[in-house]
């Protein structure tokens, strides 16, 4: 009991810093799969664009056909 008294604060420090690390790689983590949402997103619509284009085009020509 005695050496916890005498080295709590170096035992705290270590545990703020381990806290600080863990909260990093979190943030870190999150981050990547938010990147990873983002693309997907875009390739998303991307996709439609050229859907909706296809359907524009393929509608003035049968606006011109008739």
């Amino acid at each position: 009991m005695a050496w916890l008294k005498a080295n709590a604060a170096t035992l705290f420090m270590f545990a703020v810093i381990a806290c600080l690390g863990a909260a990093v790689a979190f943030l870190y983590h999150d981050n990547g799969t938010l990147q990873e949402d983002n693309a997907l997103l875009r390739r998303e619509r991307d996709e439609a664009r050229f859907i909706l284009q296809n359907q524009q085009r393929a509608m003035t020509l049968f606006n011109t056909v008739s």
